[in-house]
C-alpha cells in the first residue's frame, strides 16, 4: 500500500481494499497516509511537498503552501496544475476549470486544454466538452487521441456553416 501511496494512487487502493472487504488493506493504506503526511519535511523543494499534499488528499494544506510562495519559488504553470488538482480535490470543480483555462491562456499548454476537455466532462458540461473536443482536434490534432478525428469535425463545421 506504500508504493501505491507514494505514486498518488491512494484512491484506488483504498478502491481495491472496499471492493474485496479487506480491512487489513484499508488499515495499511491508513497507516502509509499517516507516514507520508507526518514527513512534510521543509528542506523539500515546494512543489515536491505540494504534490505530496495532493496525494494524501491533504487539499487544503496544498492551497495553503501554494499561496504561501513567492512567484520565483514554482513555476507558474506547476502552480496552477497543482492548485487545479487541489480545487477539484475540494470539489470546487467551476474553480479548478477556471484555473486551467487560465493556464492554458498564459502558456498555450494543450495539456491543459486535455485537463479541461476532461474536467468538462466528469463535470456534466458535455457541451463544453464537446467544444474543447473540437477546438482540441483542429488546432492541436496530435492530442486528439480518443476525440472525434479533425475531418469529421471539419466536415461537421461545413454543414453547420452552411
Amino acid at each position: 500500500m506504500g508504493m501505491l501511496v507514494s505514486v498518488g494512487l491512494s484512491r484506488e487502493g483504498s478502491e481495491a481494499g472496499l471492493s474485496i472487504g479487506s480491512n487489513a488493506i484499508l488499515a495499511e493504506l491508513r497507516k502509509s497516509l499517516e507516514r507520508l503526511r507526518s514527513t512534510d519535511d521543509p528542506s523539500l523543494e515546494p512543489s515536491v511537498r505540494a504534490r505530496m499534499r495532493l496525494d494524501t488528499g491533504d487539499y487544503e494544506g496544498c492551497l495553503s503552501l501554494l499561496s504561501s510562495l513567492s512567484g520565483e519559488e514554482l513555476d507558474a504553470g506547476l502552480v496552477d496544475e497543482l492548485t487545479a488538482r487541489a480545487l477539484w480535490g475540494l470539489g470546487r470543480r467551476e474553480a479548478a476549470i477556471a484555473r486551467w483555462i487560465g493556464c492554458y491562456r498564459r502558456t498555450g499548454d494543450p495539456a491543459c486544454l486535455q485537463k479541461i476537455h476532461w474536467a468538462c466532462g466528469a463535470s456534466g458540461h458535455h457541451s463544453e466538452q464537446a467544444g474543447i473536443g473540437r477546438a482540441i482536434a483542429m488546432s492541436h490534432p496530435e492530442h486528439a487521441v480518443g476525440l472525434e478525428r479533425p475531418e469529421q469535425i471539419a466536415r461537421q463545421l461545413r454543414l453547420i456553416g452552411g
